[in-house]
C-alpha cells in the first residue's frame, strides 16, 4: 500500500508544485520543497494517530483546505469560474473512500507522468537564465502539500517517489517559469521555430492533480472521523470551507497549513521520545 499512497501523495500535491511553487522562483521553490522533505523524513514510520480531539480539529482544517483547493482550481483557467471547482469537489466526493483514492492517485500519477514528460520535454530546450525569485509565505507553505498523505498510511513503511516526484516536479516548473506563472509560460513555447499552445495539457494536468488532492482530503476526513455517509457531506462542508477560505484570507491559510500538515504529521515523535526516555529512565 506504501506505493499506491505514495503514487497519490503525487498526484495531490502536484497541483501546488505546477500552480504555485513556480511563483517563487527557483531558489526559493528549491528552499521549500528542501524543508518538505525534511519534515517527511521525520515523520514516525508508523500509522498516524491522535486524541480525538485534534483529529477533529484535522477534519475541520480540511474542509477549510477543500474549499482552498476549490477556489484555486477555479482562479486556476483565464477563462474558468467556480463551477469548474465545485464539479470537481463533487466528484472528489463520490470517489472520497480511501481504497478508492489510492486507486485514482495511481492510475492519475502515470497520466500525469506522461503529460509533464510532454510539457518539459518541449519548454527546458528554451530555458532562459533562471531568476531567484522573491519569498512569499502564502505560497511557501504550499510545499506541505505532500504530506497529508501520510495520514492515510497504514504500514510501517515510507514511499519516496511522492516527496521525491514533487520536489523534481516543483523545480523544474520554477526553472521553466522563472518566476512566473507556470500556464503563461507555455504559451511561449516554441516547437521548431513555431510558438505552439501548450496550455490545455496544463489545464488538462491541473484538473487531474486537483481532483486527486480533493479526493485525498475527503478520504482522510473519512478515516479519521470512521465514518462513510451515502449523502454529499464533504460536497456541502468543502462549500462551507470554500466561504470560511475567502473569509479567513491567505495568510491564515498558511498558518493553518503550517500546523495541520507541516506540525502535525511529526507531532507523534515528539510525543513518543518523551515517552521513550522516561521508558529508559525506569527501567536504568
Amino acid at each position: 500500500m506504501s506505493k499506491q499512497v505514495s503514487a497519490l501523495q503525487f498526484s495531490a500535491a502536484s497541483v501546488a508544485a505546477i500552480v504555485l511553487l513556480p511563483r517563487l522562483g527557483l531558489v526559493w521553490t528549491a528552499v521549500a520543497v528542501g524543508v518538505c522533505a525534511i519534515l517527511y523524513l521525520l515523520v514516525p514510520k508508523r500509522p498516524f494517530s491522535a486524541p480525538k480531539a485534534v483529529e477533529i480539529a484535522l477534519n475541520a482544517w480540511n474542509y477549510i483546505a477543500l474549499g482552498g483547493t476549490v477556489d484555486l482550481l477555479s482562479r486556476a483557467f483565464p477563462e474558468g469560474g467556480i463551477l469548474i471547482g465545485l464539479l470537481i469537489l463533487l466528484v472528489s466526493d463520490y470517489a472520497a473512500g480511501r481504497k478508492t483514492a489510492l486507486t485514482v492517485g495511481t492510475v492519475a500519477s502515470f497520466l500525469l507522468i506522461i503529460l509533464y514528460g510532454v510539457l518539459f520535454a518541449f519548454s527546458l530546450p528554451e530555458l532562459e537564465r533562471p531568476t531567484a525569485g522573491r519569498p512569499d509565505a502564502t505560497l511557501l507553505f504550499a510545499a506541505l502539500a505532500p504530506l497529508p498523505a501520510v495520514f492515510l498510511r497504514e504500514e510501517e513503511k515510507k514511499g519516496l517517489f511522492g516527496i521525491v516526484g514533487f520536489a523534481v516536479l516543483s523545480l523544474a516548473a520554477a526553472l521553466v517559469s522563472n518566476g512566473a506563472d507556470f500556464y503563461t509560460a507555455m504559451k511561449s513555447v516554441r516547437i521548431l521555430g513555431v510558438m505552439e499552445r501548450l496550455e490545455p495539457l496544463v489545464s488538462v494536468a491541473i484538473v487531474i492533480s486537483g481532483t486527486c488532492l480533493m479526493t485525498m482530503l475527503c478520504a482522510i476526513n473519512e478515516k479519521t472521523l470512521r465514518r462513510n455517509t451515502k449523502i454529499p457531506l464533504h460536497f456541502f462542508l468543502g462549500c462551507v470551507g470554500l466561504l470560511l477560505s475567502r473569509v479567513l484570507g491567505a495568510t491564515i491559510l498558511a498558518v493553518g497549513t503550517a500546523i495541520f500538515w507541516g506540525v502535525l504529521p511529526i507531532l507523534p515523535l515528539s510525543i513518543e521520545n518523551p515517552k521513550k526516555f522516561e521508558k529508559n529512565e525506569k527501567n536504568a
